[in-house]
């Protein structure tokens, strides 16, 4: 890869794949286990979900991840240490993380894009990036504690009026009762 335009595509169409796998995994079998085990790890256990076989994939996946990001990464910068990575990475991750949400596979991504905008909208204030970062975690935990996107489902589907049942039916598994 000779350009910084090519990477930057090579790693687009990487992220627009990690997304769409994670969107696929998410909606089967281990997805739906995965959400058990986060809302209540007791309960899925009691409902015969191997809890410790399902947190070790997704370790092992979430590794594969990062250990494809890092490659990427060091072939990129051509040379990596560990002062490349001080407290203020983990520290933008985690805002990035929050500000987005968790729960579904946007939010991330817009804490990410937000995130990433934001210094270079207020270039001249480099030096206080923690204290914007910082500010905006506080605000949102105060706010809007699951995040900008947070807790809403995977998919983006409509939901359906069925005229026979007087229903409103969301997602196919729930529905909320005619008002009248």
């Amino acid at each position: 890869i000779d350009s910084r335009v090519e990477y930057y595509y090579l790693i687009l169409a990487l992220a627009v794949l990690t997304v769409i796998t994670m969107h696929r995994l998410m909606t089967c079998r281990f997805g739906r286990a995965l959400t058990a085990i986060r809302e209540n790890e007791l309960a899925a256990e009691a409902t015969g979900v191997d809890t410790t076989r399902y947190k070790v994939q997704a370790f092992v996946l979430a590794a594969f991840y990062a250990g494809l990001a890092g490659s990427f990464y060091a072939h990129f910068v051509k040379f990596v240490s560990p002062d490349s990575f001080t407290i203020n990475e983990s520290f933008v991750l985690l805002a990035m993380l929050a500000f987005g949400g968790q729960g579904n596979l946007i939010g991330p991504v817009v804490g990410a894009a937000v995130l990433i905008l934001i210094p270079e909208v207020f270039r001249p204030l480099q030096e206080y990036r923690m204290f914007v970062y910082g500010g905006i975690l506080v605000v949102m935990m105060l706010v809007r504690r699951q995040g900008l996107l947070g807790g809403r489902p995977y998919s983006l589907r409509l939901a359906r009026f069925d005229e026979t049942e007087k229903k409103v039916y969301l997602r196919g598994d729930k529905f909320l009762p005619d008002d009248k």
